[in-house]
This record gives structure tokens, sequence and C-alpha cells, in this order.
């Protein structure tokens, strides 16, 4: 027992001790002032985010249909590469053979070339549309609109999809203020 008096005394005396010597506690924080309310979206803010969505959604599905092609493109570079080891690892029987498999292995290479070119196209596209996205959720995600105006935004939308392109054109030629 005697130990576990000593340690119980060895803990009890490292505890601290409110001396006059403490500095005073520290007046407490002001209240905080309230949060600024969120910034709503005008009618011709909301539009322009809606529009901004729209081409990007678009362009992310035009992306990832690229991705698919050049994934089967990839595929089909893959089988033409193990066929043409494959009739090499038999050897070649004369030099016409030999060189009918330099011309396949040369045309697929440039195939396997050209894809690999695409396919950096295609990735910076895919970069450049996150890019967007990012973009698009620093001036449209986190601000706040009112449903009114969403509704009458997908309202014209729809009445804009039913007339004829020609009609369209004049029509929102004229709806649009003349800019100085």
């Amino acid at each position: 027992m005697k130990p576990f008096r000593a340690m119980v005394w060895v803990v009890c005396s490292t505890l601290p001790v409110a001396t006059s010597a403490q500095s005073p506690a520290p007046p407490p924080a002001p209240a905080a002032t309230a949060p600024a309310p969120p910034a709503v979206l005008t009618r011709d803010e909301l539009r322009a985010c809606m529009d901004q969505q729209s081409r990007i959604s678009k362009r992310s599905e035009s992306l990832r249909a690229e991705l698919t092609r050049s994934n089967d493109e990839a595929a089909a570079i893959v089988a033409g590469s193990s066929a043409l080891m494959r009739a090499s690892a038999n050897g070649f029987k004369d030099k016409a053979s030999r060189d009918a498999h330099v011309a396949r292995s040369s045309a697929l290479e440039r195939r396997a070339s050209a894809h690999q070119a695409k396919l950096t196209q295609t990735q910076l596209a895919m970069a450049d549309n996150q890019g967007s996205y990012a973009e698009y959720l620093r001036t449209c995600g986190a601000k706040s609109y009112f449903l009114a105006d969403r509704d009458a935004i997908l309202a014209e939308q729809a009445a804009a999809a039913k007339v004829p392109s020609s009609a369209s054109s004049a029509t929102s030629a004229a709806s649009e203020p003349a800019r100085p």
C-alpha cells in the first residue's frame, strides 16, 4: 500500500494550484456578429449559371463518350499488337512475309501514336472542363436563388425550344437592349 500512497501523493503534488500570482482570466470574447445573409442571384445571374452548368454537362457527356471510344480503340490496338507478336513468334518463311509483318507493325505503331495524341487531347479537354466546373462552383455554387426565378427561366427555355429557329433569332434580337 505504501507505494500506492506515494504515487497518489506525486500525482496530487503535480496538480496546478491556484495562486494569486497567476494572471486574471481574460475578459470574455465579444459576441460574434451575425453572419451576412447569403448572396441571392438575380434572374440574369441565375440564367447565366444555368447556361454554364448546361454547357459543362454537355461537354462532360461528350468527353465521356470520347473516352469510351478511346478505350475501344486501345483494346483494338492491343489485340492487333498481340496478333503481330504471335505471328513473329513463329518466325518468317521468306522476305515477303517479313516485309508484310514490318508494314503491319509500322501501321500499328502509327495507329497507336495517333491514338495517344487523341487521348492526350481528350485528357486536356477534360482538365479544362474540370477547371470550368471549379469556376462554376466558385461563381454559382454557394449562392441561393428564388425558385420562382428558376421556374420562370425553365419556362422561357421550354418556350424557346418550341419556337422555330428563324423566329427565335428574331425574337431574341428584338428582346435584347441595344449595346452602346
